[in-house]
């Protein structure tokens, strides 16, 4: 039956912005809710403000009736289940919430942002059971899966505001003689409310913590503050000086003086932040135009054959920004000195949820200058089946991302350690090796689709091979700063700028077919006449055919900005 509303306040609020520099794809359904169009709806709970939020259950209605709107609602819930909790380079978490803390009648929050959009950093911060007002776009994914979009955010956790930081004194006019501060921007965000201001401003701050320039985007997201510890504007998305794409692995780092300049707003009414991606750009880092000012990840002469002392890691680890990670993976040698399982990992208790393993290890087998790995796979990135399977004094090299990580926990303690990580070799001996890690598919004949083959998302392809039935698919990072990877995003092998595949055979090709991944907000990720080389032979930009005589073929991307996404290749021999 058609059900009845007799009261419906909704409040104008901001244009909904994505805040994710990758174009995810969302789940296709969700446990715990069935749509039932017969039950009615006397009345809404709320209206959407932070100060009156709607409960879970007018939400649940609003979203499918197809009465949402573009713009942000606040809603009312108790946290009822997590699927994911990301303290890495998205910050983001996925998780449920419902009027009585149970799994029925859930509305999802899709990759949502903490307490004033700020990134998540402790797995810990959220749990079942929390109390939250979450601020964001309602929409009825694929009509199966209500939920909040990507990019909301937690106006209020168990009663505590994300806002209860204080402002300083507010200076400045937002000129760029002039620059506002972060107290006067804010109090300027809240004057201009939801909607992004046509007029661009200057703000000036000091960097909060440590940033990455994202590498496909090439642009960079930030928080800066006039003091330690006061109220926070956020940089988002924003572009180097004059609007220039910032380089993969450029860096700000924590305490860096930057200036931004671009249009503004109160994102969600509780985030101030600049408005758009690509929107806004840096004017200045420490004084310096981007090409000029502040830092680059570090070099990474790391091979299988000569990987890194545990010695050489951790200084590498140590000069990154705090919480900063490394864009790069390393190999690294060293010995096993003790194993940090917990319940939830491989251990003697576990229920081996992740099949991962927390260990640690140093040059000399000695528990004095180690490096924690950090849910780290095994052999050639296959899960941990067993808890003996390493033991305190193997010798391995192991491939992963650096990172300084601050606990905030224990006094602020240092820990370098090695995220995302496989063991390549175990006591002098490899896995299965040409496989590219932890691929469980199966090559057809002489096809491929490297989303049937089981890779890990992220998972790095830089000096790793894949056969193909007669032929060998090489990955090399070449003269990219970024290391070839797979994705789950697209499903796809990406090659970024300076990146090569190599194709051979002892058979002569005669013909090879890619598939590319789909445009996505105007960017080709297929290569063109213009930001690629295929040699030899004949390459056909239209069909993305290759056509010739060879027993070997490099496919190169040649834009030092961008990327590639094969999904699939196929390889023809002549008869």
């Amino acid at each position: 039956m058609k059900k009845i509303i007799y009261s419906v306040m909704m409040l104008a609020m901001a244009a909904f912005s994505f805040t994710s520099c990758e174009d995810v794809p969302m789940p296709y359904d969700m446990p715990g809710y069935t749509a039932d169009k017969d039950e009615p709806i006397a009345q809404l709970v709320g209206d959407g403000t932070v100060e009156n939020p709607y409960n879970v259950a007018s939400a649940l209605y609003l979203i499918t009736e197809g009465k949402t709107t573009d713009q942000a609602v606040a809603v009312e819930g108790i946290i009822s289940q997590i699927d994911e909790i990301d303290t890495g380079s998205f910050g983001n978490a996925t998780y449920y919430i419902s009027d009585d803390g149970t799994t029925a009648k859930q509305l999802q929050v899709y990759r949502g942002y903490y307490l004033n959009g700020a990134r998540f950093k402790d797995k810990a911060a959220i749990k079942v059971g929390d109390k939250v007002i979450v601020s964001g776009q309602l929409t009825y994914h694929n009509q199966k899966t209500p939920e909040f979009a990507q990019g909301s955010s937690i106006y209020s956790l168990n009663g505590q505001g994300g806002g209860s930081v204080p402002a300083g004194e507010a200076k400045g006019s937002g000129t760029q003689a002039d620059p506002f501060n972060v107290a006067a921007a804010i109090a300027k965000c809240k004057e201009i409310g939801t909607n992004p201001s046509t007029e661009k401003y200057y703000v000036k701050g000091t960097a909060v913590d440590g940033a990455t320039a994202d590498d496909s985007f090439n642009n960079i997201t930030f928080d800066i503050a006039d003091t330690e510890g006061g109220a926070k504007f956020k940089c988002f998305q924003v572009k180097g000086t004059d609007g220039k794409p910032l380089p993969a692995g450029y860096a700000i780092k924590k305490g860096d003086e930057v200036v931004v300049y671009g249009p503004i707003y109160n994102y969600s009414g509780n985030t101030p932040e600049t408005a758009g991606k690509s929107a806004a750009n840096i004017v200045t880092v420490n004084g310096k135009p981007t090409s000029e000012g502040g830092s680059t990840q570090p070099s990474n002469s790391s091979t299988l054959d000569n990987p890194y002392t545990v010695a050489k890691a951790l200084e590498t680890a140590n000069a990154l920004s705090d919480n900063e990670t490394t864009s790069d993976n390393f190999y690294i040698k060293g010995k096993v000195t003790r194993k940090a399982n917990t319940a939830d990992e491989i251990g003697p208790n576990s229920e081996k949820k992740y099949k991962d393993m927390n260990y640690y290890i140093s040059d000399d087998g000695t528990q004095s200058k180690e490096l924690y790995i950090y849910r780290g796979k095994y052999l050639d990135g296959a899960d941990f089946t067993a808890f003996d399977q390493l033991k305190e004094g193997d010798e391995v090299i192991v491939y992963g991302q650096l990172q300084k990580y601050i606990d905030s926990k224990n006094g602020n303690a240092v820990i370098c350690e090695l995220k995302n990580s496989k063991i390549v070799k175990l006591n002098g001996q490899s896995g299965s090796g040409e496989q590219g890690g932890s691929g469980s598919g199966t090559v057809s004949g002489n096809s491929i689709t490297f989303s049937a083959q089981g890779y890990q998302n992220q998972q790095d392809f830089n000096g790793q091979s894949i056969t193909l039935g007669d032929a060998k698919l090489s990955f090399s990072k070449g003269s990219g700063s970024t290391t070839p990877k797979y994705y789950d995003t697209g499903t796809a092998m990406r090659l970024y700028g300076g990146n090569t595949l190599t194709i051979s055979s002892s058979k002569t090709i005669s013909k090879v077919e890619f598939t590319y991944g789909e445009d996505y907000n105007g960017t080709s990720y297929y290569p063109t006449a213009d930001n690629s080389t295929v040699t030899p032979g004949t390459y056909d930009y239209s069909t993305h055919t290759w056509t010739g005589s060879a027993n070997e073929i490099v496919l190169s991307r040649s834009a030092s900005t961008g990327h590639f996404r094969i999904v699939s290749i196929t390889i023809t021999y002549a008869k």
